[in-house]
């Protein structure tokens, strides 16, 4: 009989903030407030063909197709690296890297139930 380690889904998220130092907040299919990014498919049929494939690249694209802003990832943030439960019994790693906007004037799409902004302290958020 052999081993199978039990594998983990590996999700890349972003802080990204806006020209007014707000960071962006996507609600997700759970209805809960979350960073952006995505599932990062490792050893998928995309990163073969991707020459820059690798997690802060995979979180540059999410980033992209979700809220149409250029980023470029890097670093880590904090430990960078954390484990989530989502549901009992289903266990998420989670990276965490600090995003620079290279187009913040650009407005995110129109989808405002699905989109937010938070501030730290909350008091301090623009509107």
């Amino acid at each position: 009989m052999t081993y199978t380690p039990p594998l983990w889904p590996v999700s890349v998220k972003g802080v990204a903030l806006d020209a007014r130092d707000r960071v962006l907040l996507l609600k997700n299919e759970r209805d809960e407030w979350e960073l952006p990014g995505g599932r990062l498919e490792i050893g998928g049929p995309d990163d073969a063909q991707l020459p820059d494939a690798g997690p802060e690249s995979a979180l540059e694209r999410e980033i992209q197709e979700e809220t149409g802003w250029e980023v470029k990832a890097g670093p880590l943030i904090g430990g960078g690296v954390w484990v989530y439960q989502p549901v009992p019994g289903r266990r998420v790693l989670i990276v965490t890297y600090g995003c620079t906007v290279l187009t913040p004037d650009r407005p995110l799409p129109s989808a405002t139930n699905t989109s937010n902004w938070a501030c730290s302290p909350p008091t301090r958020c623009p509107t």
